[in-house]
Order: C-alpha cells, then sequence, then structure tokens
C-alpha cells in the first residue's frame, strides 16, 4: 500500500514544517496555502504563480508583495493576509522549539487537527493515526537531539528509499497483506493486548471480533515457511506521550499449544522451556512451521496437525486453553540471588537484559498504567483515573474481561 511517507496527511504536515523553516519552498507553500480550507482557490494560487513567474520571486515573496501592493480582490487578500500572519507565527518558533513541539503546533494552529477530527469518511481514523504516529517519530528524533531539519532530511530520505521494495531483504506489511504469501522467516512483532486483538476488538469484548483477530494472527503464523519468530513489547511508548504504557502479551500467545513453543525471552514462564532448550535449531524449524501448503504431507509425517477450517484454527488455540493454560503474567522469574534479572534462558543468542524496574506505588494511591489486582477479574492496568483512595474511579483493562469502569473502594482493587 502507499508508504508512510507518502500518504497525504504526513506529506501536509512535513510540507507546513519546511514552510515554517523556509517559506521560500515554493512547492511546500503551493501544498498548504488552503489546506485546510481557507478560502485561498485555484484562480488565486493561478495569480499569485503568474506573478511570481514574471516578477523572478519565489510564491511566498509574490504573496508578500501582491498584499503589500493590494493587487488581490478583497475576498482573496483577507484570506491571504491571515494565512501570511499564520506563517510568520510559526516561523517565529520555529527557532526556539524542538521538532516535535514545533510539528504539534504546526498541526494545531492550522487547523489541520480539527480538519481531520470533523472528518467522518471511511479512512479517516486511519489518517489521524497516521498523524499521531508522526508525532511519535518526531518526539522520537527530539530525543535524539535532531533538529527540525534533520527530521525533515530523515523524511525526505526514508521517503525516497521506499521505492526500492522489489530489492529489499525484508519486507515489512500488515496481516492482511500477508494473505496467500509464503517466506522462509516470519517476524510478528507487537504480539500485545490492545494491538492483537486490537483494542476495537476488545474494548467491549466482541466474540466475533476476537475470532476474527485470532484468524488474522494465524494468517501471519502460517506465513512461515521454516522460522517463525513472536514478540512483544513490556512497555510501550504511544503517540507521542511522555511517559510509556506497561502492556500485556497477547490472549493468543497464551493460546498456542506449548510443545511448539521455544521461548528465549527469559521474562516470562509462560512456555514450555524444559522442553525447548532440548530442541536442536533443525528440530525447532520444524516443530515451528505449522502451515498449510505443499509442506503438509511433511508435517503430517512429524505428527503435526495442519487446520483448514475456521473451527479447526479455533480448536488450535483452545488445545493450551484446555491443558490447563500458563502461569500468571506478572510473575517474574528471579535469579538465585533474588536480585530481580531472569536467568539467561536455554538457547538463547544474547543476555537478556530487562527493563530497569518501576517505581512502587503507594497503596491506595492510582496512576495511569499502574498495575491492580481483582478479587474475579484478575490483574489489569490502569487506563484512566480520576481521584485517588476509595473514591477513585478507573478504568482498568483486564486480560480476560477488557476494560472495566470501577471505583477502587467498592472494587477492592489491590496496587501492585
Amino acid at each position: 500500500s502507499v508508504a508512510f511517507y507518502q500518504r497525504k496527511e504526513v506529506k501536509d504536515l512535513l510540507a507546513y514544517l519546511r514552510v515554517a523553516l523556509s517559506p521560500a519552498d515554493s512547492i511546500g507553500l503551493a501544498r498548504i496555502i488552503n489546506v485546510p480550507a481557507r478560502g485561498i482557490g485555484k484562480s488565486t494560487l493561478d495569480l499569485l504563480g503568474n506573478y511570481a513567474a514574471a516578477s523572478s520571486l519565489t510564491l511566498w515573496q509574490a504573496v508578500e508583495e501582491m498584499l503589500d501592493r493590494r493587487k488581490l480582490p478583497t475576498r482573496a487578500e483577507a484570506a491571504l493576509q491571515r494565512f501570511r500572519q499564520l506563517v510568520v507565527e510559526l516561523r517565529g518558533e520555529a527557532g526556539t522549539a524542538d521538532v516535535a513541539a514545533l510539528l504539534r503546533r504546526v498541526a494545531d494552529r492550522t487547523g489541520y487537527m480539527d480538519m481531520l477530527a470533523a472528518d467522518s469518511s471511511a479512512g479517516a481514523e486511519s489518517r489521524q493515526e497516521n498523524v499521531e504516529e508522526l508525532f511519535v517519530a518526531a518526539q522520537e528524533a527530539a530525543k535524539r537531539g535532531e533538529t527540525p531539519q534533520d527530521f525533515l532530511d530523515h523524511a525526505s530520505l526514508v521517503a525516497d528509499t521506499d521505492g526500492i521494495e522489489s530489492a529489499a531483504r525484508v519486507l515489512l506489511m500488515t496481516l492482511h497483506s500477508s494473505k496467500g504469501l509464503e517466506f522462509p522467516a516470519v517476524f510478528l512483532v507487537g504480539m500485545e493486548e490492545l494491538l492483537l486483538p486490537h483494542a476495537r476488538s476488545v474494548e467491549p469484548p466482541n466474540d466475533r471480533a476476537i475470532e476474527e483477530e485470532r484468524r488474522l494472527c494465524y494468517v501471519g503464523m502460517t506465513r512461515a515457511q521454516r522460522h517463525l519468530s513472536l514478540s512483544c513489547a513490556a512497555y510501550r511508548g504511544q503517540y507521542g506521550a511522555a511517559t510509556e504504557t506497561p502492556m500485556l502479551p497477547s490472549r493468543f500467545l497464551d493460546e498456542i499449544p506449548a510443545e511448539l513453543i521455544r521461548d528465549v525471552s527469559g521474562l516470562s514462564p509462560a512456555f514450555d522451556r524444559a522442553r525447548a532448550s532440548e530442541w536442536p535449531d533443525e528440530g525447532l524449524a520444524a516443530e515451528q512451521s505449522v502451515r498449510n501448503g505443499p509442506g503438509r504431507s511433511t508435517l503430517a509425517a512429524a505428527g503435526i496437525e495442519t487446520h483448514d477450517s475456521v473451527e479447526a484454527i479455533e480448536g488450535f488455540f483452545k488445545q493450551r486453553v484446555a491443558a490447563g493454560g500458563i502461569a500468571a503474567r506478572s510473575q517474574r522469574p528471579v535469579s538465585a540471588a533474588g536480585s530481580g534479572t531472569a536467568p539467561e534462558p536455554a538457547g538463547a543468542a544474547s543476555p537478556v537484559r530487562p527493563k530497569a524496574a518501576r517505581p512502587a506505588q503507594a497503596p491506595g494511591h492510582f496512576s495511569r498504567g499502574a498495575k491492580v489486582r481483582h478479587g474475579r477479574f484478575g490483574v489489569g492496568v490502569v487506563q484512566q483515573c480520576q481521584g485517588q483512595g476509595e473514591r477513585a474511579k478507573l478504568s482498568v483493562y483486564f486480560h480476560r474481561y477488557g476494560l472495566k469502569k470501577l471505583i477502587a473502594g467498592p472494587a477492592k482493587l489491590q496496587v501492585l
């Protein structure tokens, strides 16, 4: 599909950023002069373009000169005056703000975010998510010490390299676009609750949507011919948030039959490490390759069942549940010295670097991202919090039960 830096909303905001740094960028200026719509139509833009060409000026110089000499119709002049003032203000901020702050101000001050929020078309939500992801990229650039110009240069470089996909050794794609394809090695990243299954399928819980997400997960797993790696993040920075959010591993990881898993993370007791440590690499490749297609006879000979129907896929995942599930996610293996550092797993290529410990929460103190325990729902993560103590109103996401709205006291929540 369309590469990220080629999407309209991303190109629009990057054009605004270029103009804020240098209004002499006539291409960028022409792109955003009427986005969002501000009453500067094609006829006005043609007048500006013709004047710039005849006078050997940049488009911005033509805007300033035609405004100063009152060479435009009254309506167009008023719209251009407001636009000129906006660009001047953004230019003033471009010299002092970091790239993340500048990009957010551009999106807010220009009305671009309001335009996206008012859009009710089918792809509106996706466009908003793309803009939020651009904010994440800008925040990461700011942390690296990049200037706004550095960020634009990097974005331009990435956009240029998007066209060499045919020669790429690694292909990045969504699960939906992987259907019908197979690859020697497949990496499914982001195997986390609210990502896979997606938040829209679990809030509120929707059995049909969860089943569709489970089938989609199976599609991704069965794209692998020889090697399949599944990974999840313990903490994830989302949409430019100042703090990282604790993440729960996907429920689908729990449901995969234990004999097909080799855990090399060293952070979770969820998988059968004793059996995994006995597997040589070649044996692992055969054990992990659960798929349809030309290799079915080989898999059948090895005693590995293949799954073709919706019911069979559901049965594949439920084997793990029927076998008794796994230990609680909140547990973490510790070394004999009790340091809290996980021992190096058998078969791991390199030692695991555990995440730095989070500061302990005071009893009865709730904050976004805090882990809490409920007598019925188990361990959950606080998504929203209003107030503190027993009257605190909380939105808590539980792995098996989805999002629940609770009052801390009656719910008898325990901060972990």
